[in-house]
C-alpha cells in the first residue's frame, strides 16, 4: 500500500470521515507509521541489505551504496557457493599500505573499510571478474518501503493504537499495538528461516 492508501485505512480503522478530518491529520498519521516502520525494521531486522561488487583489474577500492551504516560480512560468489572474506584491522592498511597495493591473486581474501563509503578487496586481481556479495545494514528508517507490503497492515495496527491510547481508549489501544507486537515477532521468526532469506549456502572455503 502507498502512504495515501494507508493513512486512508487508518482513518476507516476509527471510522474517520471528512466532517471529522481534522481529528487524525496526514501528518500525525505520518509520523507515528514512521515511528512503527522504525520499531518493525530494528526488531524484525528487516535493514540488511546487500550488493554485488565486481572486480577490475588492478583496482583496490570500490564504492558503497550511500545508504550502507554498517558492513556485516562480504564473500566472494564462486558459481553460488559463497565464500566469507576476513575483515582486516586499520593498523594493518596503515602498516602494509605497500604491500596492499602490489599483492595480487586471482581473488580477494580480505577487505578493508574506508569508512562508510569505500571498500578495499585485496589482494587486487590482474584480471578481475570475480563478485563478492556484501551483505550490509541500511539506512532506510524513514520509508515505508522498508515494510514488505505483506506486512503494511501492521503499521495500521501501529497507528490506530497511538490515536486510541491518546484518546484514553486504553483497552481498545492496548490490544490494536499487541497485534502489531505479534505481527513484528512472526516477520522476525520468517527472517530467521534461512530457506526464505538466502538463495545460496555460504561455506567457509577449506584451508
Amino acid at each position: 500500500m502507498t502512504l495515501a492508501e494507508l493513512q486512508q485505512r487508518v482513518r476507516d480503522r476509527l471510522d474517520e470521515t471528512e466532517s471529522t478530518s481534522l481529528r487524525y491529520p496526514n501528518a500525525r498519521i505520518e509520523e507515528y507509521m514512521l515511528q512503527g516502520v522504525r520499531y518493525y525494521v530494528v526488531k524484525a531486522q528487516k535493514e540488511f541489505a546487500s550488493t554485488t561488487i565486481t572486480q577490475t583489474a588492478h583496482t583496490l577500492l570500490y564504492d558503497l551504496p550511500c545508504d550502507c551504516i554498517q558492513v556485516v560480512r562480504v564473500s566472494w560468489d564462486s558459481d553460488g557457493a559463497l565464500y566469507p572474506l576476513d575483515a582486516t584491522q586499520s593498523r594493518f592498511l596503515d602498516e602494509q599500505l605497500w604491500h596492499w597495493q602490489r599483492t595480487t591473486d586471482i581473488r580477494a581474501r580480505a577487505y578493508f573499510l574506508l569508512g562508510l563509503k569505500k571498500i578495499a578487496l585485496w589482494p587486487v586481481s590482474p584480471d578481475g571478474g570475480q563478485e563478492y556479495i556484501v551483505h550490509y545494514r541500511q539506512d532506510t528508517y524513514d520509508s515505508i518501503d522498508t515494510v514488505p507490503s505483506e506486512d503494511h497492515e501492521l503499521l495500521v495496527n501501529y497507528v490506530v493504537a497511538r490515536f486510541l491510547l491518546s484518546e484514553g481508549k486504553v483497552a481498545e489501544g492496548a490490544s490494536e499495538y499487541k497485534r502489531f507486537e505479534e505481527g513484528v515477532r512472526k516477520a522476525k521468526r520468517r527472517g530467521d528461516n534461512v530457506d526464505r532469506v538466502w538463495s545460496r549456502q555460504e561455506w567457509r572455503q577449506p584451508r
